[in-house]
């Protein structure tokens, strides 16, 4: 052992240094004091035992290392049990498939678990113990049998392959499951009883780890991975150990070949049977698991406590919807009070301005009367119906408040001021672009007695009844965009909208002309007119009449009962006293006959007398239409004469709409609708006003053949530039109005 040595002078004292002066203790030394000192513990222990034995140090040493080896190697060889059934000391060796080879060696305790070494200590305890040659030695003569199973054994259990053949059928290491009663005499037995089953199955997975059974307070998941883990189990067992000997005989090749397959058969026989057994064991245990039924418990409570939380959520979304409804229900009812109120205000401010509108009319109207209808001396009837017209004309053309203004500056005018007031009214309405100069021709323009400005003629009976064919063959096409098919279609979607037939009482087509409405009517809602209601077809055309009636004489003859009920009269729209009664008819209906009365006031006038309370008026005009166009190049050439045609309060919705309100109908509603004429040819076109207008053809007869033809060349250039290529079809709006009384 090397020594190291480190020379070190201590410093020498001052020369002056002395303990009396310079030392200075920190504190005093404490007394003495005498104790007794024992050994404790293992110390006191060897104490005693030397003490005893009388023994020295080294002795007692060498003799508790003795001890201690001897201890050692007893607890070795206890773990092997030495207890041997006098049975099983009898077993032939030939027999070895039948014995229990952990039994043979001591480690029935053991079995699969037994470890590599235990049964190596095992095998030498045993060999020692039952050796042929031992036994002979001592003069015991047991044979070589049992050896022989000792050998055998120590052969399968230190073969991995053959003894996981042998644990996979030992059926002495298999734990019966208890039984339902054993499991309920005493709490928690199921998990004392059924984890040993468990476990001792668990040997035979080939998953690692494998889980455990727990115990009552093991979570829901837990539980749920155990058993989803025992359904899907998945085992290694083959079943092999139990096979037939299969003679390894070169000879008899079949038979080894029957053998195995034999054996392979049983495996699975086997395999299946311990699956089916394995499965009856998981359910037993599943269903008698406490903590399943504290899971449904609980999970039922759950399920109650959200079946009542939702039931709670919806009766308070149901009270909140209850209430809310209420207040709605009440917020409604005050904005219907309030709107009503507001309604019955702007219906009597509405009211009050129309009887205003009509004040002011009337006195506009008046005016013209007090004017001499603007000629000198009497006006004869066409020079006052002329004035009227471009009157009406003016003011519809006019709101309200322009319509007061005319009223008060003609209050107190005379003559030449009414006059005066007409003409700057007509100048102001042509100034600003909304009427020709043209469409006043009369107002404001003061002429002889003797002259008139419309030498309009009238259309008679005669005149209509000279265009029947062309009328009736009208009504046959089945065309819904020419006039009669588009204006029948109309009416009908206003009576349906409006007073359907089912609620009639009594029907009158006014100008029914060849019987376009009518056969509407009887064909296509005849079902739902009841079997008491008055149908009736007039017009003031004898001839049209006379279409219609063939027409009913056909139908009747076909079988139709509903054409029995159709009575045809001949009657003016304008005189109907002697014929119907005040407040009789529930549908009066027309298509193209009171727009065409110069007087028609007179005829809405009628029509609003005999309509019960509640019954409907419906009414077709033309807008414009080209067809109609045409008919107007014969009053460019004949400048004299005012085309007749249908007043400008018939060719706008407002217009009809102000028209029908005038009368006094109620709930006035108007509709535009298309509608046009198809022709092959362009000289066609031009024919057809002088087939179908009555009025036309009187006044073609106040014209001269040349004027005529001048008039006819000017309608070809016309539709020659509207419909470069034939055939061709005139286009055309018309106008549906409806009111009640």
């Amino acid at each position: 052992m090397a020594t190291l040595q480190l020379a070190a002078a201590l410093p020498s004292l001052p020369s002056d240094w002395s303990a009396e002066k310079d030392f200075k203790a920190v504190s005093p030394l404490s007394p003495p004091t005498s104790r007794a000192i024992e050994p404790v513990g293992p110390h006191f222990l060897a104490h005693a035992r030397r003490k005893r034995h009388k023994r020295t140090f080294s002795e007692d040493e060498r003799i508790q290392a003795a001890n201690t080896v001897a201890a050692a190697t007893s607890t070795q060889d206890d773990d092997i049990s030495d207890t041997e059934d006098p049975m099983m000391l009898q077993r032939e060796a030939k027999d070895w498939k039948t014995q229990d080879h952990y039994a043979i060696l001591g480690l029935a305790k053991y079995r699969w678990r037994a470890t590599e070494d235990q049964i190596k200590r095992a095998h030498r305890k045993k060999v020692l113990k039952h050796h042929p040659d031992k036994k002979a030695a001592s003069g015991e003569d047991e044979g070589d049998q049992f050896f022989k199973c000792i050998q055998r054994a120590h052969e399968i259990l230190t073969d991995p392959v053959k003894r996981r053949q042998f644990d996979s059928c030992d059926e002495e290491a298999d734990v019966n499951p208890p039984g339902k009663k054993d499991v309920q005499k005493k709490a928690g037995n199921f998990y004392k009883m059924w984890g040993p089953v468990f476990e001792s199955e668990a040997r035979f997975s080939k998953k690692e780890p494998v889980p455990k059974l727990g115990g009552e307070d093991a979570t829901r998941e837990h539980v749920e991975f155990f058993y989803n883990f025992w359904y899907n189990f998945d085992s290694w067992r083959t079943f092999e150990y139990l096979d037939e000997e299969v003679p390894d005989d070169n000879e008899n090749r079949d038979q080894k070949r029957h053998m195995e397959r034999k054996n392979n058969n049983a495996r699975k026989k086997r395999k299946t049977e311990d699956t089916m057994r394995l499965r009856k064991l998981v359910d037993d245990a599943l269903a008698m698991d406490e903590r399943i039924k504290k899971f449904k418990q609980e999970g039922n409570k759950e399920k109650n406590k959200k079946k009542a939380d939702k039931e709670a959520a919806e009766k308070a979304a149901k009270d909140a919807a209850t209430a809310k409804k209420a207040e709605d229900e009440r917020l409604a009812k005050e904005k219907e009070v309030a709107d009503k109120a507001m309604r019955e205000e702007g219906k009597k401010a509405k009211e009050a301005a129309k009887n205003a509108a009509k004040k002011n009319k009337r006195v506009i109207r008046q005016a013209v009367k007090d004017g001499g209808y603007f000629v000198e001396g009497t006006a004869d009837a066409k020079t006052i119906d002329g004035s009227l017209n471009e009157v009406d004309s003016l003011i519809l053309k006019l709101d309200n408040e322009e319509v007061a203004l005319l009223s008060s500056k003609l209050n107190g005018k005379d003559k030449a001021g009414i006059k005066q007031v007409f003409a700057e009214q007509a100048k102001t309405l042509v100034d600003a672009g909304n009427a020709m100069e043209g469409d006043f021709k009369t107002l404001g323009v003061l002429l002889p007695a003797t002259m008139t400005t419309d030498h309009t003629p009238k259309p008679s009976a005669k005149n209509w009844s000279r265009v029947a064919d062309a009328y009736s063959a009208a009504v046959d096409e089945s065309d819904d965009l020419n006039p009669v098919g588009a204006g029948c279609n109309a009416v009908l979607a206003a009576v349906d909208a409006t007073l359907p037939f089912d609620q009639a009482s009594y029907i009158v087509d006014m100008g029914t002309g060849p019987g376009g409405l009518i056969s509407k009517i009887l064909d296509v809602r005849g079902e739902q007119i009841p079997s008491d209601c008055r149908v009736v077809a007039a017009d003031i055309a004898r001839g049209l009449l006379e279409k219609l009636e063939e027409r009913r004489e056909e139908r009747v003859a076909s079988g139709s009962g509903l054409w029995e009920r159709l009575e045809v009269r001949e009657w003016d729209a304008r005189e109907l006293k002697e014929v119907v009664k005040d407040g009789e008819v529930s549908h009066l209906l027309s298509t193209y006959a009171y727009f065409s009365f110069r007087d028609d006031d007179v005829a809405l006038a009628e029509a609003v007398r005999i309509l019960a309370p509640g019954g409907l008026f419906v009414e077709t005009s033309m807008g414009f239409t080209e067809w109609g166009h045409l008919a107007t190049f014969l009053g460019e050439v004949k400048p004299g004469m005012k085309f007749p045609g249908p007043g400008p309060h018939w060719q706008s919705v407002e217009g009809v709409r102000t028209t029908l309100e005038n009368a006094g109908f109620k709930d006035v509603g108007v509709k535009e609708f298309k509608m046009g004429l198809r022709f092959e040819t362009h000289e066609e076109a031009v024919e057809f006003p002088f087939a179908a207008f009555p009025w036309v053809e009187a006044f073609v007869a106040e014209m001269s053949g040349e004027e005529v033809e001048r008039a006819r060349g000017k309608m070809l250039d016309f539709v020659k530039e509207k419909h470069p290529e034939a055939p061709f079809r005139l286009d055309g709006t018309g106008l549906v109005g409806w009111g009640r009384r």
